[in-house]
């Protein structure tokens, strides 16, 4: 099963209640510096979770833009913004790699575990980069194997093998390509997790 075929299997309220993760979100919201009337762009969105924090930060004139490949996960977001009748918000049920934003540039991103489960996350990065207007922030919140390697025995209990590949090196790539543009970097949950933020 593919990381999308998982996803669309997934319980909307089973992902709310595993997929909270607050303190992480506060950080990941503290990172994007976002103002009233931002445009940002919500790269792999899941059912929305953050949607109520980043609509709370750009207000009514901002836009906010979700992206996620699940139908599953973008009905559930989408019965969201109709909940709290959010007018400038778009949803798009597409492979963020293969989408194009150059028309309308964003003032800041944000990916909350999703790069990692991609079959091409580098695209979706290279996507989501040139979507950003000069100075623009795209801040990546994801997963990475823990510091102490006996508790990576414990991986598979927390997270599922069909949405999040622990093969991967996700900062080891980011830094090859996109080293000049960090701006920030730090992992959390004893390494288990970590949050990268790159400037335009």
């Amino acid at each position: 099963m593919n990381s999308v075929a998982a996803y669309d299997a997934y319980s909307p309220l089973l992902y709310d209640l595993f997929h909270k993760k607050i303190l992480l979100r506060r950080r990941a919201m503290s990172q994007l510096s976002l103002k009233k009337a931002d445009s940002v762009l919500d790269v792999g969105c899941g059912t929305g979770l953050m949607f109520s924090r980043l609509m709370g930060s750009i207000g009514t004139r901002g836009k906010l833009t979700a992206v996620d490949a699940s139908s599953t996960m973008i009905g559930a977001a989408r019965e969201k913004v109709v909940l709290e009748k959010w007018k400038n918000v778009v949803l798009i049920n597409g492979d963020s790699a293969a989408l194009s934003f150059k028309g309308e540039p964003f003032d800041a991103a944000l990916s909350f575990l999703s790069l990692s489960c991609l079959d091409d996350h580098m695209s979706t990065i290279t996507t989501v980069m040139d979507s950003l207007k000069p100075g623009g922030r795209f801040v990546i919140v994801d997963g990475k194997p823990f510091s102490i390697s006996l508790l990576n025995a414990l991986m598979p209990l927390l997270r599922s093998s069909a949405s999040w590949d622990a093969t991967k090196d996700l900062m080891g790539d980011i830094r090859k390509k996109y080293g000049s543009n960090i701006a920030y970097e730090k992992t959390y949950s004893l390494g288990s997790d970590f949050i990268m933020v790159l400037k335009k």
